[in-house]
């Protein structure tokens, strides 16, 4: 696990800061781990904005219980195919 990982986990980095941490160290970091950190990272920064932005909407999408089928709300399989 990367410097990055860590200190997000255990949330001694703002997400900015760990956008901008991120940047710093590219060629220091896999490949694969980088795009993986930069998409999570990327995810982090979008729920932020939406929460800060928009928290009725936030707190909504967070509130929604999906079908465990479909994944939809409302439910487009009525409950599979035995419901």
């Amino acid at each position: 696990m990367c410097i990055i990982c860590i200190d997000l986990e255990k949330e001694r980095l703002t997400v900015q800061e760990a956008w901008r941490n991120l940047g710093e160290m590219k060629n220091s970091i896999e490949p694969d781990h980088y795009e993986e950190l930069k998409d999570e990272i990327s995810k982090l920064l979008i729920d932020e904005y939406v929460k800060n932005v928009y928290p009725y909407v936030y707190e909504m999408h967070n509130t929604i219980e999906l079908c465990e089928t479909c994944q939809c709300d409302p439910c487009d399989c009525h409950g599979g195919p035995n419901g």
